[in-house]
């Protein structure tokens, strides 16, 4: 047998043992979610972490959205991140209106984000400003 079979041939025998890895990660992701910011930072003593805003999507001529807040609570003694608190915005119905993306604005002093909307079928237009705090609590829903 010629070098070059051989080598061919230990390659296809090799190759037989190697285990196909996945191409990526095979976590699923809920398809209707549109838009997932994370940002600024909370703190009630002993506890701290950060926000995460999530929204979804869906429907076909008339979009609408909901959208999520959540607490994330750093956890420094299992290095691992968790939700302690998720809660709706009352001013912003599920379904209700299509949403844009959110964006976050933090001071030393507190965190906001603001986000825009549509009324998918009238095309009335509005925009809010929810300031976050600490142990899941959202305070000045302003709808502009």
């Amino acid at each position: 047998m010629r070098k070059p079979a051989r080598a061919l041939l230990v390659l296809t025998v090799l190759s037989a043992f190697v285990r196909a890895l996945p191409a990526q990660d095979t976590l699923s992701l809920d398809p209707s979610v549109t838009s997932v910011v994370t940002g600024g930072f909370w703190e009630a003593h002993p506890l701290y972490g950060h926000y995460r805003i999530v929204v979804w999507s869906g429907g076909g001529e008339h979009v609408s959205s909901k959208l999520r807040v959540e607490w994330i609570l750093e956890d420094s003694k299992t290095q691992q991140d968790r939700v302690i608190k998720s809660a709706a915005v009352d001013s912003i119905p599920d379904w209700l209106w299509s949403l844009g993306e959110p964006r976050i604005s933090c001071t030393p002093r507190r965190c906001q984000f603001t986000i825009q909307g549509t009324e998918p079928h009238v095309l009335e237009k509005a925009s809010w400003v929810v300031t976050l705090r600490a142990a899941g609590t959202l305070v000045d829903e302003q709808r502009r």
